[in-house]
C-alpha cells in the first residue's frame, strides 16, 4: 500500500454509477504524506501554478470512471472543477490580493482557536497540578468575590466525572485518616 495526499472537494461530485458524494480525491503529486488539503491550504512551493488531472475513485461502488481537476495558484490550493475547462477559468479568475485576503482571513480564524485551545490546556494542567482536596474545594465551596468567580470559571468546563473522582478520592482519604487517626481535630469538626 502507498502512500497519498488527499484533497477535499471544494464542491462534492457526484458518481455516475451509484449516485454517492465524492468528497475529496487522493493524490500522488505532492509530499505523499496523508495529508488532507483544504481549499486555501498551501500545498507545495510559492511558484507552482497549475491544473493537475486526477481520477476519481467511488468508494461505495469501488468505481473510477470519472476525472476532477484540481487547481494550484502559487502552491495555494484554491479549488476543484469536474471539467479542465472550469478549472482553467477558476485559476484565470484568480489573483493574488484575494488569495492574500483570504489566507489572512483563515490564519486569524487557526490563530484564535490555538490560542483557545492553548487556554484550555492550561487550565486543565493547573487543575490536575492541585492536590485533590484542593481540587475538590475548588468546586464544593461557592466563589466569594469576582477573583475567586474567575478563578473557579476557569475549571468549569472539566469532565464531572473528574470531579466525582476526586470526590471519592477524597472520601476514601477522609476514612482512611479516621481509622488510622491521623485527622487532626480541625479536620474532624
Amino acid at each position: 500500500m502507498s502512500m497519498f495526499d488527499t484533497f477535499l472537494l471544494s464542491e462534492p461530485v457526484t458518481c455516475p454509477n451509484c449516485g454517492t458524494l465524492i468528497n475529496s480525491v487522493q493524490t500522488k503529486e505532492f509530499g505523499k504524506l496523508l495529508v488532507s488539503y483544504h481549499v486555501g491550504d498551501p500545498v507545495s512551493h510559492e511558484n507552482d501554478t497549475r491544473i493537475i488531472k486526477e481520477d476519481l475513485f467511488c468508494e461505495k461502488c469501488r468505481s473510477s470512471n470519472d476525472s476532477i481537476y484540481i487547481v494550484l495558484f502559487h502552491g495555494i490550493y484554491i479549488g476543484s472543477s469536474p471539467s479542465k475547462q472550469e478549472a482553467t477559468q477558476l485559476l484565470n479568475d484568480t489573483d493574488a490580493p484575494s488569495i492574500i485576503r483570504e489566507l489572512g482571513k483563515q490564519s486569524f480564524y487557526y490563530r484564535c482557536k490555538l490560542d483557545a485551545v492553548l487556554h484550555h490546556l492550561e487550565n486543565i494542567i493547573n487543575y490536575y497540578s492541585m492536590h485533590v482536596e484542593e481540587r475538590v474545594m475548588k468546586f464544593l465551596k461557592p466563589p466569594e468575590n469576582l477573583t475567586d468567580m474567575i478563578e473557579w470559571s476557569k475549571y468549569r468546563n472539566l469532565k464531572k466525572t473528574d470531579i466525582l473522582e476526586d470526590l471519592e478520592n477524597l472520601s476514601k482519604m477522609i476514612k482512611t485518616g479516621e481509622e488510622s487517626g491521623k485527622l487532626s481535630e480541625d479536620n474532624n469538626s
